[in-house]
């Protein structure tokens, strides 16, 4: 009996290992990819990544910091804040993160599976190898911010195997509610645990009820404290009107087009070929009629899989339970109770999956009697060796689909050309290409955008920068107006209020400043455009109390530490003024204008010190064209310091 467990133990332990290995292995192309779409935006340009003392503010801000998105995902932000202080902003070490957590989430799925298929460790393995190579994964894993998705699934699938092994002691029932909660921190959609334990209950418990309710209202508190704190941190539990993916259509069009977009993950999950980011709505069109053709089929489709689920209930219990599993999965984004920005996306697939990967599995089981049939009872090893070459041939084939998606993620531009190949009208790959491409083109590109959804807010936004960037102030602040006609975004506004600064007209640009604070009072760089505003009008006061609140937002602020020191420059308070103009050159060394106040800061206070920070100056300045001026002032400053007798 001993010899028989330690041989079951390690059969486990190989296969274990082999679904780690096959996991690891399809994703080893990833680490030459760059940061792509978001990836850029959220890895490199948000400042509380990069700090000690930004760290909370991950929990009480947006997950964006210059958006108002109404995500609340604290701690994939607090991953990639950890990834930065060990790699800095090297992308190989956020693809080996990724890639990581998929294999970790392969192997907590098959011990998960172990539940319903303790017996047939062979469909286990089957369904777990399927979820480890199929690219439906890939967007979780080779989009950096899909590790939210990663992050979710393993808290999901923990505090569900720790509910299953409740009876052990109260560790493990606490142990399956702080995993819950910790989803829910990771992505909302983990918010679907206690349907699915409700599910497990009607199907494998069937015992009291009563003591089933009592075991939910830890979930229950767990969920209410995450939508409290999610709540009061963003202040509403959807996004803006204008960020809805069916805003401004009827609820029956949108479930209508949903019930078409859910029968299509199904098509992605048996035939993964083309696939794409987003799928808009030029990609899935707007269904109005219940008796359009697709709408029918799709209904079809998906009533024949619930119907299905329905006849298995008592004689395939865990089938049946696997059917279910991806309609609670991707209920939290179907835009049927909540809406949100997005049609149909390829990682929201990575929690359904399992339902897809097992029900995949049960049917080349299902299958596999076939083949005995086939051959005579004394060649059974032939039969077998077919159906683990069958097996094999699958995972090779899905692997090598794998391989080739991730190489389409190199680059934003790699990633959206493909796309704009395979959906030429696709809104969401024009504007996000756009974003990367020379000007020229990006211009050519954002007008046929505009031919398409003339009132597109994100792209006549876009095409406002490019003009500005042209010089051409009077295209680009029309363009800024007719986007915030359509969405009066903080980012719009910021984007008016530098051009109407940029052009002298301080007291619009103040405006646009204040706007965008009401809609997002959290946002530091806006309350520095708000200072340097403010001081260039006069009003030191107010200049430096923007520049405070900047600080208390981003404490590592070069820009902030350089108007607080303009501030107490003409205050007279030099002392204080150097100490800010040092901290800010600390941040920034190549910051010249600091530098250049630190050394008039120092004339006031010190100078030999002064000659020194002068001559600091023009040694890192001297070959910036745009500091010629200041250069050769700096070099008078240093003639006439050298001069100075120092030893009296």
């Amino acid at each position: 009996m001993f010899r028989q467990i330690q041989t079951w133990k390690s059969s486990q332990s190989a296969l274990i290992i082999i679904l780690f290995a096959l996991a690891f292995c399809v994703y080893l192309n990833t680490y030459q990819n760059q940061f792509s779409a978001d990836d850029r935006e959220i890895l490199l340009n948000d400042h509380r990544l990069r700090s000690l003392h930004s760290l909370p503010s991950l929990f009480t801000q947006d997950y964006w910091m210059k958006a108002n998105t109404n995500l609340y995902r604290p701690l994939p932000l607090l991953s990639f804040a950890i990834n930065y202080y060990v790699s800095g902003t090297a992308p190989w070490s956020y693809h080996l993160v990724n890639q990581l957590l998929h294999c970790l989430n392969v192997v907590l799925l098959y011990i998960f599976l172990g539940n319903f298929y303790r017996k047939q460790p062979g469909l286990r393995f089957l369904a777990s190898a399927v979820f480890a190579v199929h690219p439906a994964a890939t967007e979780s894993v080779d989009y950096i911010v899909g590790r939210a998705e990663l992050l979710s699934f393993a808290f999901t699938l923990s505090a569900f195997q720790l509910y299953i092994q409740r009876g052990r002691g109260a560790l493990y029932r606490c142990g399956s509610v702080a995993l819950f909660f910790l989803g829910m921190l990771s992505k909302e959609s983990a918010m679907m645990l206690p349907v699915f334990l409700l599910l497990y209950h009607v199907y494998f418990e069937k015992n009291d009820h009563r003591a089933f309710l009592r075991t939910l209202t830890g979930y229950g508190a767990a969920l209410l404290l995450f939508s409290g704190l999610r709540y009061a941190v963003l202040g509403s539990f959807g996004p803006r009107e204008t960020e809805q993916a069916f805003y401004g259509i009827p609820w029956s069009s949108t479930a209508y087009t949903m019930a078409k977009a859910i029968a299509y993950y199904w098509k992605i999950v048996f035939w993964p070929i083309g696939l794409q980011m987003n799928y808009d709505l030029n990609d899935i069109p707007v269904v109005s009629s219940l008796f359009d053709g697709w709408v029918m089929f799709s209904l079809a489709f998906l009533a024949s899989i619930l119907t299905t689920a329905i006849l298995f209930f008592k004689t395939r219990p865990e089938t049946s339970f696997f059917m279910l599993w991806p309609f609670v999965a991707f209920f939290p984004v179907m835009n049927i109770i909540v809406p949100t920005g997005v049609v149909l996306a390829i990682r929201l697939m990575y929690l359904p999956m399992v339902g897809y990967c097992v029900l995949t599995a049960e049917l080349f089981f299902l299958l596999r009697p076939l083949l005995d049939k086939v051959w005579p009872p004394d060649n059974k090893i032939k039969s077998a060796a077919i159906f683990s070459a069958v097996v094999a041939l699958l995972l090779l084939l899905l692997s090598v689909m794998t391989l080739a998606r991730n190489a389409d993620w190199l680059t934003t531009e790699t990633l959206f050309k493909k796309e704009l190949a395979l959906s030429p009208n696709s809104i969401s790959a024009m504007k996000s290409l756009a974003t990367v491409l020379p000007p020229d083109e990006s211009e050519i590109l954002l007008k046929r955008l505009l031919e398409l959804e003339p009132f597109n807010a994100d792209a006549l936004s876009l095409l406002g920068r490019i003009f500005e960037e042209k010089k051409d102030t009077a295209s680009a602040e029309a363009l800024y107006r007719r986007s915030l006609l359509g969405d009066p975004n903080e980012l719009t506004l910021r984007k008016l209020g530098v051009l109407l600064s940029d052009t002298g007209r301080l007291d619009e640009a103040e405006e646009q400043f204040r706007m965008a604070i009401r809609m997002k009072p959290l946002w530091a760089d806006v309350y520095e455009d708000l200072a340097v505003v403010l001081s260039r009008k006069g009003n030191m006061q107010g200049a430096f109390e923007a520049s405070q609140k900047a600080l208390r937002l981003n404490p590592d602020s070069a820009i902030t530490y350089n108007l607080i020191g303009n501030y107490y420059k003409v205050s007279n308070a030099f002392d204080k003024a150097v100490g800010a103009f040092q901290k800010a050159v600390e941040l920034s060394p190549m910051m010249y204008e600091a530098r250049y106040n630190l050394a008039e800061a120092y004339e006031k206070v010190d100078r030999r010190m002064a000659l020194d920070a002068w001559q600091q100056y023009v040694r890192v300045a001297e070959d910036a064209p745009s500091e010629a001026a200041w250069v050769m002032k700096a070099r008078e400053r240093i003639a006439y310091l050298s001069q100075l007798d120092y030893t009296q």
